[in-house]
């Protein structure tokens, strides 16, 4: 059900915006792996971890944007980021 709400919601946004439905399937197929993320048993803790989700998710993405004319460096960011999500998972 989240899966065709999320996809209703985004398409509509897409249309509005003027972009192609390949970024609201995008965006249906990142909320799928985020809700399947968060496993605690708990409503409350399944809240902030969505929530901290959504906080590393927007700041990876600014920072790809902000080191997308620095090849290197966005590589190397990257797996700062990949380390430290591994890191933080254990």
């Amino acid at each position: 059900m989240s899966l065709a709400i999320s996809l209703a919601l985004l398409y509509g946004i897409t249309k509005l915006v003027g972009q192609p439905l390949t970024v609201a399937t995008l965006g249906v197929l990142i909320s799928l792996t985020a809700s399947m993320g968060v496993t605690d048993v708990r409503p409350r803790r399944q809240l902030v971890n969505a929530g901290l989700m959504l906080v590393v998710a927007c700041t990876a993405v600014g920072a790809g944007v902000w080191l997308s004319s620095d090849k290197l460096a966005g590589e190397a960011v990257f797996v700062v980021i990949i380390a430290a999500a591994t890191f933080a998972q254990r």
